[in-house]
């Protein structure tokens, strides 16, 4: 069973006009029960490719378990972290992105640098010339988000979280120079997040709304 809300979208059905919602139905959302649920920037194919292509130019040591990098799929900057909520919140949820989206013109974004945090977390970093990340992410997190991402701002996106299992801290030094191409974002989504049901055990995310920027 999946989701199914009915929202104006002028691009996708010739509904309504502004920025409105894209449903994506799929047999994972039909659960009963808490979930974990997020919103982010979905990475487009090109920035994932380049970045791909710099994280395999810097491999990790040999002795490493498995492959410690996140899938590129995975691969995103997150906006508001929910927790886990009911079920029932899916809607309220994207309702709210939806709302999130119509206030933000679209805004332009690139990807440079690299850390990690906690030494455990790799990420790489966003530059944000406009400055939409943060009055964006307000209006997404809303009363919704969790205390500590709501104080949270370092936007980002999560690559690995092995770093010290993996001994990747070097690695992520040497990503320190990364630069990777501008784009332009016109989407925010939410997701549903399953620890340990993804590809090598990473978490699986399936995409249940996209909300179009104004």
């Amino acid at each position: 069973m999946g989701v199914t809300c009915v929202m104006p979208w002028n691009r996708a059905n010739g509904y309504g006009g502004g920025a409105g919602l894209l449903l994506v139905t799929g047999t994972a959302i039909g659960h009963h029960g808490p979930v974990r649920l997020f919103a982010g920037i979905a990475l487009p194919a090109a920035q994932r490719d380049h970045l791909a292509s710099a994280l395999e130019m810097v491999r990790p040591p040999a002795h490493a378990a498995r492959n410690p990098w996140e899938p590129s799929a995975n691969w995103h900057v997150t906006l508001g972290f929910y927790g886990e909520q009911p079920d029932g919140m899916m809607d309220e949820l994207a309702d709210n992105l939806r709302l999130a989206a119509a206030r933000t013109a679209p805004f332009t974004l690139a990807l440079a640098g690299a850390g990690l945090f906690r030494h455990d977390v790799g990420w790489i970093g966003v530059t944000d010339p406009a400055r939409a990340l943060g009055p964006l992410a307000e209006r997404v997190r809303g009363t919704y988000a969790t205390l500590y991402q709501s104080t949270q701002n370092r936007f980002h996106v999560t690559v690995t979280r092995a770093g010290r299992q993996a001994g990747l801290a070097p690695t992520l030094a040497a990503l320190a120079v990364y630069r990777g191409p501008e784009w332009t974002v016109g989407e925010i989504t939410l997701f549903r997040s399953d620890l340990h049901e993804g590809i090598g055990g990473h978490p699986r995310y399936t995409v249940l709304a996209t909300a179009q920027l104004a």
